[in-house]
């Protein structure tokens, strides 16, 4: 009897243990690999970059994510890094390039979203030769599959490694460059640059290339006033930098040469708000907020422009075509005008004897003798806005480049039929001069711009300077028959604005 009960007891364990082993691993057990998808596919590689992907299994999980460069029958192992996941951990196994993704206690179903993955990949530092080479994402899930080891997920895809930077220099040799000032370089590179750029402090100005293996770019050196320092008269170098397709950047350092501005001696303006201007700005509709009282409203204007305003301009110049459209110099907008404020001038905004607002005028204040004067195009060019624009009221800007854009602002209507994408020719009327935007009087406010890089407008109204700067550039680097000034209209000024 003990006998039978003991064999019994052990049939029964046999066939519970059989039970739960066959639960286990029907529960446990799966075919199905995890899921890759690659969030960039670059095609070259030479300096560093960030190969992104997803990986996602919602069955089981994830239990470990590799990367791998393979060139020459050597595989290097780049390291991973998890990024968009709430429940992610190095585990004591994950070395190299792997990536352990560990369950978070709290949600135990965050490990089964997508989750992004990032590798840094440096062909220097990985050894890579200038020759095409495999990158490898492996995924395995957290199943009993294969040994336990997991469902395996793989993606492999071939890149060319190129770690030859391209070759460049300067077709133009001397620049002439001031705080405010702006100036043309052009600039010759190797057949293979993809995009290049010219840098100036921290402004950045696009390069478009005129033919394979010459480029232009119009650039500007910003004036940034602070506090307590002088502003310096020279601007510092032009660093002028090409770039290949696989990302390899080389960089000329062009020396500018020192020229005083001439905005240096328009000093500084105090300017004193009243109740009821500020009440008025504040009524205004695209101004309103009801929080806010007067005076915040009247500050928060500028500083929303500064934030916000500067890179509507600076997408606008991205967006201009990629070479000059004008052949004269520029008009004064404003027929029988005379500036109030002009461009580098330090303005003080005061109420009740307390600064408010301190910032340099970034173009020219014209005031004129005729209410609601009409304000001509200043040049030849194409409409990119025309509408109501932060402190600036009802403004039009119009593209005439290569990145150069003018903009008329405080209009009291702009002309009907006005619209955006629409080809102006020089001298035709745009509107007419008011106080919209935060204007305390009728006025037409003038500003030329290089990206979102404010520059003086005299300049471009100066034939001479035209001449020099723009002109002979072309002529230096044997373009003669690209870009021809016409003549001078009349005894070394510009021609005066006459309504058309």
């Amino acid at each position: 009897m003990q006998a039978l009960k003991g064999l019994l007891y052990f049939v029964a364990f046999i066939i519970l243990s059989a039970v739960a082993i066959t639960a286990i691993w029907v529960t446990q057990y799966e075919a199905n690999p995890p899921k890759i998808t690659l969030l960039n596919k670059p095609e070259k590689i030479g300096e560093k970059i960030v190969l992104r992907f997803l990986v996602q299994d919602p069955e089981k999980g994830l239990r470990r994510v590799r990367v791998a460069v393979v060139q020459n029958r050597q595989s290097r192992d780049v390291p991973v890094k998890a990024v968009s996941v709430s429940a992610t951990a190095s585990g004591p196994g994950s070395a190299g390039g792997q990536a352990d993704v560990q369950p978070a206690p709290a949600v135990p179903r965050a490990q089964k979203a997508p989750v992004e993955f990032r590798a840094v990949i440096d062909p220097r530092a990985l050894g890579l030769e200038d020759n095409p080479a495999t990158i490898v994402v492996q995924a395995w899930d957290r199943a009993w599959s294969n040994g336990f080891r997991g469902n395996e997920a793989r993606v492999a895809f071939t890149v060319r490694v190129d770690t030859r930077p391209p070759f460049g220099v300067m077709a133009t040799q001397v620049l002439y460059l001031s705080r405010g000032g702006a100036g043309l370089v052009l600039f010759r590179t190797s057949p293979d640059a993809e995009r290049a750029e010219a840098r100036v402090v921290g402004a950045r100005f696009r390069a478009r290339r005129i033919h394979l293996r010459l480029w232009q770019a119009l650039i500007a050196c910003p004036v940034d006033y602070r506090p307590g320092r002088l502003r310096p008269r020279l601007c510092p170098n032009v660093v002028v930098t090409a770039w290949d397709r696989a990302g390899n950047p080389f960089r000329i350092h062009l020396v500018s040469r020192k020229r005083t501005p001439r905005w240096m001696d328009r000093g500084r303006a105090r300017v004193r708000l009243t109740a009821d201007f500020l009440n008025r700005v504040a009524a205004v509709p695209e101004y309103r907020r009801p929080s806010l009282g007067p005076l915040e409203t009247f500050q928060r204007v500028f500083s929303q422009f500064d934030q916000g305003g500067k890179k509507i301009i600076d997408v606008l110049s991205r967006r201009s075509p990629r070479s000059i459209t004008w052949k004269q110099v520029f008009l004064v907008p404003l027929a029988a005008a005379r500036p109030v404020a002009k461009f580098g001038q330090l303005r003080t905004y005061v109420y009740a004897d307390r600064m408010v607002v301190r910032r340099l005028v970034t173009g020219v204040d014209f005031v004129s003798r005729t209410r609601q004067a009409p304000v001509l195009a200043a040049n030849d060019g194409r409409v990119v806005l025309a509408g109501f624009f932060g402190p600036y009221g009802n403004t039009v800007i119009i593209d005439h480049g290569l990145g150069l854009l003018s903009l008329y602002g405080h209009l009291s209507r702009i002309e009907p039929g006005l619209r955006v994408g629409d080809p102006v020719a020089r001298g035709r009327i745009i509107g007419r001069a008011g106080r919209s935007g935060l204007a305390m009087r009728e006025k037409l406010h003038f500003a030329m711009m290089i990206g979102s890089v404010f520059v003086d407008p005299y300049e471009w109204w100066d034939w001479n300077w035209l001449k020099l700067n723009v002109a002979a550039r072309y002529t230096e680097a044997g373009l003669n028959e690209y870009f021809q000034l016409q003549e001078k209209p009349g005894p070394g000024r510009p021609e005066p604005a006459t309504q058309r």
